[in-house]
């Protein structure tokens, strides 16, 4: 009878295989870092997410301000400063490129 042993408790006398423990032990042991490992990447994916829309709103945010302050600059300008500025634009458009090229700069 290897491996087995009787409890030294006199008033209990349980028979019990030691390599069965270490067993069931590390069965809970790995079942139990299992449980923990699993949530951790779940919780990562929702922060991860929540900062990603957090910062979409900032951007948001940030685009609408700098509209409007465009609009406002536009709207405190001459007429004769207004016609430049579009004359500008319409030109702009014309000597830009539609498509940048991979790695190089545009002239």
């Amino acid at each position: 009878m290897e491996g087995i042993r009787i409890s030294s408790s006199p008033k209990i006398k349980i028979m019990t295989d030691r390599k069965g423990n270490q067993f069931r032990i590390l069965l809970v042991g790995l079942f139990l870092l299992s449980l923990f490992m699993g949530c951790a990447p779940q919780d990562a994916k929702v922060h991860q997410r929540k900062l990603n829309h957090d910062r979409e709103k900032k951007e948001a945010a940030a685009m609408k301000s700098y509209q409007n302050a465009v609009k406002q600059h536009n709207k405190n300008q001459s007429k004769e400063t207004k016609a430049m500025m579009k004359q500008a634009r319409k030109s702009t458009g014309k000597n830009t490129p539609l498509k940048h090229s991979s790695g190089t700069k545009c002239k």
